[in-house]
């Protein structure tokens, strides 16, 4: 009885079917001709359109834009589309704006696609053979042997509804918010609306089933930005269309459906939002035709700035800093343009402490609920990472007003500087029971028996004294007075004369810090010998030096 492999009787045959991909099978005796080098480049070709789609459309690197003189300018870069093909090119590109490379608009609705897409020539020249034996030996014809990959850099003219809706300073915003959202329907959500007036079909109606889409022949251009007309102006931005690699066609797919942002999508948001708000930002609206570039969003310092070196020395300092405090109290987002907000992001420059909190509660200007959150400042990524899926944030003063947390990054004990910025994040639901900590001022105190002369030449030096103890008072917010749990330190029973340094959280709290000082002395039953304030390099803080001795009986 001959051995036979397990199961083998009981395998069926298999139903094989041919792909796209084919290599050459090269044996001795074949005579070469061009068609089977054809065939080897589209083995190659093949392979790395298959690879191309599995890694998603999208930019690799590169391909910045910028506009200059009535030019849009795109750096060098690497790209892929959504069929496969690689967009790579080793030096930049340009484009002029003017009426030979500016497709008419056809309505207010419409704006600029700014895309790369592949294209081909011929090159080079080299004698063609017929049979090599009987053709001169010149050739019978001439031939172009080499196909040249080229990226073309080029402006497609559509359009997106109620663009139009709104003032002119709010266009860029607009577009943005519309180009988001038309995205989100277009990635088929399941489980959320697809449309306002719609509601969702049931769940397990859906073709669960399927798997990754094809693309589709239309596909093989990359978006890499925008330029839109604002009081007949053309303003560049980037990060409305341009995308870095999506990922594959299933992630992708499965993604939509699942009302789930994908991350490269929920950066453009961010980086749009924060791009448009930078004054230096590269988006910029310029006049067709030539004329000199302005800031898109104008900020209104730029302008007092401006004037104060054109009239300089004439006008003064003082006069310069209420001019810029009255423009910083009164700008708002809506004010700067925006519409809408994405789901979460970095608001700078803000000031530490009270101020900060209230320049934020105007540049929001009642179009949300705010909640301020004191955290460490390595807690700050992990919370704007988990707003990726969250919704945008309306400015429109809708009813109810989306609630946002504003996260404002803590600092260890001691060290200088402040951070200067803090991130908003649309508030996650889950989260209402959190209970915010009573914000504080923490004023340390630092005592030492050193004599009063030796303590400032120490400090003064840069050098922290020795043997140095130190405490901390909890004030509330702007308070002066020694909170109830304010414990005496022990250490203060039975010191000969000595220096006791409270540092204040910033120099803008010096004022305060020194009526504090005096509290202490006077409530801790201490003599003052000397109060004075001084601004210590050494550590970048506004420091009260408070030198006290025990009150005699």
């Amino acid at each position: 009885m001959s051995a036979t492999t397990p199961g083998a009787a009981d395998a069926a045959s298999p139903e094989r079917v041919a792909g796209p991909i084919r290599r050459l099978n090269a044996q001795n005796g074949l005579f070469l001709r061009a068609e089977h080098l054809e065939g080897i480049q589209d083995y190659a070709r093949s392979l790395s359109t298959a690879l191309g789609i599995a890694v998603g459309p999208g930019v690799v690197y590169g391909y910045e834009l910028s506009l200059q003189d009535s030019v849009l300018h795109a750096t060098a870069g690497l790209a892929l589309t959504a069929t496969g093909a690689p967009l790579q090119t080793d030096g930049p590109l340009e484009i002029r704006l003017d009426a030979a490379h500016l497709p008419e608009l056809a309505q207010q609705n419409g704006y600029w696609l700014v895309e790369l897409a592949p294209a081909t020539e011929l090159t080079g020249n080299e004698n063609a053979y017929g049979t090599v034996c009987a053709d001169p030996c010149d050739g019978a014809t001439t031939i172009r042997p080499w196909v040249q990959s080229l990226v073309e850099l080029r402006l497609t003219a559509t359009t997106i509804t109620d663009l139009d809706l709104g003032p002119p300073g709010q266009r860029r915003s607009r577009l943005a918010s519309l180009y988001f959202e038309q995205e989100r329907r277009d990635a088929r959500p399941w489980v959320v609306p697809r449309d306002p007036d719609v509601g969702v079909r049931p769940v397990l109606g859906n073709p669960w089933h399927e798997g990754g889409a094809e693309p589709g022949p239309t596909v093989a251009a990359v978006p890499i930005g925008v330029i839109l007309l604002v009081d007949k102006k053309p303003v560049l931005d980037t990060w409305t269309a341009r995308r870095e690699i999506l990922g594959p066609p299933g992630a992708a797919r499965w993604a939509g459906h699942l009302a789930m942002r994908p991350w490269p999508v929920f950066l453009a948001q961010l980086l749009q939002f924060e791009d448009q708000l930078s004054p230096g930002g590269v988006s910029s609206a310029i006049t067709v035709g030539g004329g000199t570039a302005a800031p898109a969003v104008v900020d209104p310092k730029d302008e007092i700035l401006r004037r104060y070196i054109a009239d300089h020395p004439g006008r003064g300092v003082r006069k310069l800093a209420a001019e810029l405090q009255a423009v910083e109290v009164g700008a708002t987002l809506p004010g700067l343009g925006f519409v809408e907000l994405p789901p979460a992001g970095y608001l700078a420059p803000i000031a530490d402490g009270d101020a900060g909190t209230a320049r934020l509660n105007r540049l929001f200007d009642k179009t949300a609920t705010l909640r301020f959150r004191d955290v460490g400042a390595d807690e700050v990524a992990g919370d704007v990472q988990a707003a990726q899926h969250r919704d945008r944030i309306p400015l429109d003063g809708r009813d109810p007003l989306p609630e946002i947390d504003i996260l404002r990054p803590t600092q260890p004990v001691l060290k200088n500087g402040s951070y200067g910025w803090v991130a908003f994040v649309r508030r996650d639901p889950c989260c209402d029971e959190y209970v915010e900590v009573p914000r504080t001022d923490d004023v340390e105190i630092a005592y030492t028996g050193r004599a009063q002369e030796e303590v400032m030449a120490l400090l003064t030096g840069g050098t922290w004294p020795e043997s140095t103890s130190m405490t901390v008072v909890h004030y509330p917010p702007d308070e002066i007075a020694l909170p109830p749990d304010a414990e005496r330190p022990a250490a203060f029973d039975g010191l000969e004369p000595f220096a006791a340094v409270a540092i204040a959280p910033s120099s803008a709290a010096a004022k305060l810090e020194k009526k504090r000082a005096k509290v202490i002395v006077d409530t801790w039953s201490l003599t003052i010998s000397k109060i004075t304030h001084t601004y210590h390099e050494a550590f970048f803080r506004s420091v009260i030096l408070m030198f006290v001795k025990p009150k005699q009986d």
